[in-house]
This record gives structure tokens, C-alpha cells and sequence, in this order.
């Protein structure tokens, strides 16, 4: 999902969780829509995340997830705060858009007593440096309605309360906010796309007294942020602005407009010409330039969520990237590049972000819409079925006993995975009606959608029994083959 259309809405692997009675418990498959991930100031093996699937947590650098939502009521929300200033201090949001406050790395969660109204939507925020318990959250609307007040918000009492931080900002929504590292008083706040204004991206420079409209003028929204090399007042930005790349050589002051598409923008901390940033409403992937954002080279390499699945020219399908961000130390030896994604999970690159690899052990945020059980599964063996996730037509293999998923290849789906694709957002109501609801009960379209999968999908396993099985646990770097022996789900 894109600008506009979110507002509306080796390694080991991590034991398996057993539900008690009355208590559900994910038991995979891994990865799916992640919002942020940070890594603490303090505690720099300890990296966060906010997503779909709520809260998580990783206490050896991102390797392997456990969930952390003690307190919470709902899943996470984007903006995702680390109090550099106080140790173990987190703040998110959830989707009622109530803030919650952690004093222990996250460990457990008490709300802040700050609701946003349910017409209002948290889009990201910033901490302050060098000041407890303050930040800044951008926020929009969800409905077409007259705006009061400019929606950028600070906190100076540890998000118990919000007020519109001093003047010379529109009375409009707002999207992206960086703030320069260590120095709280510079700071820039994009608008979201409402209404028009004079500018899309604003300046501050005595820490949020003022602001000044920078940028081209005109133009309507600015999603992202980021400094790069240098000193002020001569220090490089890069920012996404009405979908293109910017890049400002005098602190933010002046932007030149550059021809790439781009949504998230990272700039490199320590090369004033390299620049990541992620593709606009076309999609365009994952981009680095080296020369200013003059010429930008795709970065693909690793970043798919299965392989198999092809377009018409034979290439992978790619991902949807949602925000590249950087360890803190970065690009010391070591460090590393982190991506996340709207339906392909979490991605991490070593070598600055020529190649990658997922990173997601534990990290259960898929957006699952059927379950298919084979229908003959007590008779040919009792361990496999299988489910349709992430963008409405994965398909993944869980054995239960082993307490692991594996993705089916695109050869494997057959006529399912040619359903499954073209069809999730086909609603057959009469269909649905006849097989899925009570006498007199309203179908809704995402019991339809995954209904019409699931019966289609295991009919359609029923029949298979050429196929043979490629098997990916945790623990393993590749894939191993093994023949089919007509005893699991795919057949």
C-alpha cells in the first residue's frame, strides 16, 4: 500500500509457543507486513520492530523475533520511538490509535493516556535528542473533513499530551519528520496531501520555536526525510517529495529536484553522494545512487519473498518496499542495512545493500486469508496443511508436528496458485451465501474471498500427484529436493 491508500486501511530457530486453553498462539509462517525497525541506542544487540502482527522483539541483532505485546490491546502501529535519553524508553501506537509507554526495552506496555481521535491516523515520529521524554508525531486524516490545525504533534511529558509545536506551520496534515542527529534543534515536517500549500516540507531550526516552508513550492507532500554527510551549514539531505527524489547541498535550505521515483529516502551518514531510497506509486523497488541521485542502480539481489513466482518476462516478483534504515553505526564493519516490507517481511543486507537476505525468524506479522486442510489428510498422513498468505496468493506448507512453514513453488500450485492470483479479490456472493453463511446472514468479502480460495485451493491439492517438494526450515541456508511419495498436501 502506497501514500494515499494506507490511511485507509544458518540460524536457529525459536521454539514453538503452545497455547493454553482459550489462548491463541501464532505458529508461523514468518515474515509479512512490517512497519519500522530500530535498533536501541543502549543496547545495540537489541533491535524492535513494529507490524501487523504487533510488537516484536530481537535480543541478538535482528536474528530471531519473539512478540512483546504485554499491555498492548492492539496491534502496532507505524511510528516507533526509542527514548535515546532515558534507557529501555518506548513509546508506539496501536490501530485504536492509543500511545503506550515501555520503561523496559519493551518488555511490557502502559498506555500514556493519549488517544488520537478515530478520524486521525499516526503516521511516524522522532525523538528529540538531549531531551527526556520528548518527540514529535506526524498525523492525518482518515476522513474528508475541515482541519482546525496543523496535525504535527510534540510531547515534552512522555506522550501523556500533544500540542502543535510553535509557528509558521499550515494548517494541514502531516507525513514524514526527521530530526538532525544529535541536535534537536534542527528539524524538517512534510505535509501529507490534503489541500494546497505554499510548500510541502518545513524547517526548523530552534528546535520546533519556527518553522520556514522549504523545498519547491507548490508542491503537495513529503513522505521522508534523512541527513547525510557533512556539517551545517553545508550538510547534505535527500528527501521523497511529491513522489521524487530531492537532495538539498546546504542543510535544507534549497532542494534540487531530481527524476527518480521515491517514497522512503536513507541517505549514506558518511558519503554526501550515495543515497537509498525506495520506489513511488510504480513500485520501483529498492534504488542506491552514488552520484548525487543522478544515476540510480536497482538493488534486487536477495529481496524476494519466494523465488519461483515470476512475472511474464521470467523475472522474480518484486517486493513492496516500505522504509530502509540503517544500524547506528553504519557502515562500520559489521553494520548492517535493514528493509521492511508491506507483505514480504524483513530483510537484512551486510555488504551495504548489494545483496540480502531475510531476517525474520519469529517474526509472524502475515496477513493469512484462508486455510486449506487436505481432504483426504487422515488417510494419506495427518501432518500437512496447507494455508494462502501474504498478498492474498502465497501459499505455504505447515507440518504441525515439525512446527514449521515452507513456501510451495510457483510449479507446485498449478491451477490453485493461477486461482489463488487472480481471483482473491473476486467475490462470488451466491457462492458464498449457498456454502459459507447462516440462512439469512450477511457475507462479508473477506469470508467470501477466502472462502472461494480455500475450496478451490483443496479440490485442486486433491488432484495433484506429479509434484515434487522443496523443503526450507529454519537452520538451513538452501533448499533441498526430495520426490514426492503421495502423502502430503500438494497432491
Amino acid at each position: 500500500m502506497k501514500h494515499i491508500s494506507r490511511i485507509f486501511l544458518g540460524l536457529a530457530a525459536i521454539p514453538a509457543v503452545q497455547a493454553g486453553n482459550g489462548v491463541w498462539t501464532s505458529a508461523g509462517p514468518d515474515g509479512g507486513t512490517i512497519y519500522e525497525t530500530r535498533a536501541d541506542p543502549n543496547v545495540p544487540t537489541t533491535r524492535y520492530v513494529t507490524s501487523r502482527g504487533g510488537f516484536f522483539k530481537s535480543d541478538d541483532g535482528g536474528i530471531t523475533w519473539a512478540p512483546s505485546n504485554n499491555g498492548l490491546v492492539d496491534v502496532t502501529n507505524n511510528p516507533l520511538v526509542i527514548d535515546a535519553d532515558a534507557p529501555g524508553h518506548l513509546y508506539v501506537f496501536d490501530f485504536g490509535n492509543r500511545l503506550y509507554r515501555s520503561i523496559d526495552f519493551g518488555d511490557t506496555w502502559i498506555p500514556t493516556g493519549f488517544v488520537l481521535p478515530p478520524d486521525k491516523y499516526p503516521w511516524f515520529a522522532a525523538d528529540i535528542p538531549g531531551e527526556v521524554g520528548s518527540f514529535y508525531v506526524t498525523t492525518t486524516v482518515t476522513t474528508i473533513a475541515p482541519i482546525a490545525a496543523p496535525m504535527l504533534l510534540r510531547t515534552t511529558d512522555s506522550g501523556q499530551t500533544f500540542s502543535v509545536p510553535g509557528t509558521g506551520l499550515p494548517v494541514a496534515p502531516f507525513y514524514g519528520i526527521a530530526v538532525e542527529p544529535g541536535n534537536g534543534q534542527h528539524v524538517f515536517a512534510g505535509t501529507d496531501c490534503y489541500d494546497s500549500y505554499p510548500f510541502a516540507l518545513y524547517r526548523s531550526v530552534d528546535g520546533g520555536a519556527t518553522w520556514t516552508g522549504v523545498g519547491p513550492a507548490g508542491a503537495c507532500y513529503s513522505t521522508s526525510v534523512s541527513f547525510g554527510a557533512g556539517a551545517n551549514p553545508m550538510r547534505t539531505l535527500y528527501a521523497a517529495i511529491d513522489g521524487l527524489l530531492h537532495r538539498s547541498d546546504n542543510s535544507g535550505a534549497t532542494w534540487t529536484t531530481l527524476t527518480h521515483e521515491a517514497e522512503h529516502v536513507l541517505a549514506h551518514p558518511n558519503d554526501p553522494l550515495t543515497v537509498y531510497f525506495t520506489g513511488g506509486f510504480s513500485n520501483a523497488g529498492l534504488n542506491k545512487s552514488v552520484d548525487g541521485g543522478s544515476v540510480a542502480t536497482p538493488l534486487s539481489t536477495g529481496l524476494s519473498s519466494n523465488v519461483t513466482y515470476t512475472d511474464t518476462l521470467a523475472r522474480p516478483v518484486p517486493i513492496d518496499p516500505f522504509q530502509i534504515s540503517a544500524d547506528p553505526n553504519f557502515p562500520a564493519p559489521g553494520a548492517a542495512l535493514w528493509l521492511t516490507t508491506e507483505g514480504d517481511g524483513l530483510f537484512r543486507s551486510g555488504d551495504g545493500g548489494t545483496s540480502w537476505a531475510p531476517s525474520q525468524i519469529g517474526l509472524r506479522a502475515t496477513n493469512i486469508r484462508a486455510i486449506a486442510i487436505h481432504p483426504n489428510i487422515l488417510a494419506v498422513n495427518p501432518e500437512y496443511l496447507c494455508g494462502l498468505r501474504r498478498h492474498d496468493f502465497f501459499v505455504a506448507r505447515h507440518v504441525p508436528f515439525r512446527r514449521w512453514w515452507r513456501q510451495l513453488e510457483s510449479a507446485e500450485l498449478g491451477t490453485a496458485g493461477e486461482f489463488a492470483a487472480h481471483h482473491c479479490h473476486r467475490s462470488d456472493d451466491r457462492w458464498c451465501r449457498l456454502r459459507r453463511a447462516a440462512p439469512g446472514a450477511q457475507c462479508s468479502d473477506d469470508v467470501c474471498h477466502g472462502s472461494i480460495i480455500a475450496d478451490r485451493f483443496t479440490r485442486t491439492l486433491s488432484q495433484r500427484s506429479d509434484l515434487q517438494e522443496r523443503e526450507f526450515r529454519p537452520g538451513l541456508d538452501t533448499h533441498r529436493q526430495r520426490p514426492a511419495k503421495n502423502r502430503d498436501c500438494a497432491e
